[in-house]
């Protein structure tokens, strides 16, 4: 026969305990905290792009929106959905669920036409391509 047996951390016991004695005090909460997603991110620049992975497991192209704004802000946003079949029957889940939104300033101008992005096996990768450099221009005095 094979036992389980769980051994009782002091530490896990005593906050258990405050977190029971302040729902007790201050009732339960009002508003629970939405479920975020919080992705690994690479970024880094290249001579002529910068460049963006975002780790998305699971997602695909619906589930995510991508956009540059006037400023140079890119937003990449997106949800991964918990199957509603397995919110209350599971056993083990260490999977991330809920949504995520990142913003990242740019430094330099984007060339709007010049931007790639691609998802495949749960890697975003996106490639958006500097505008050039204006030579200087006289401006006229009138």
């Amino acid at each position: 026969i094979t036992m389980l047996v769980k051994r009782l951390d002091p530490l896990h016991i005593e906050l258990n305990w405050l977190k029971d004695e302040m729902q007790r005090v201050f009732g339960p909460e009002k508003s629970p905290r939405q479920p975020s997603l919080d992705p690994a991110i690479s970024m880094w620049e290249g001579e002529d792009a910068y460049y963006v992975e975002i780790e998305l497991p699971g997602l695909k192209e619906k589930d995510v929106t991508i956009e540059l704004s006037d400023e140079n802000v890119l937003t990449v946003k997106g949800e991964r959905v918990c199957p509603q079949d397995r919110i209350d029957k599971w056993i083990f889940n260490h999977g991330r669920y809920g949504r995520f939104e990142r913003e990242f300033k740019l430094t330099r101008a984007i060339d709007s036409d010049g931007i790639l992005a691609h998802l495949e096996d749960g890697l975003l990768q996106v490639a958006l391509s500097k505008r050039e450099k204006q030579a200087n221009q006289k401006i006229q005095i009138n």
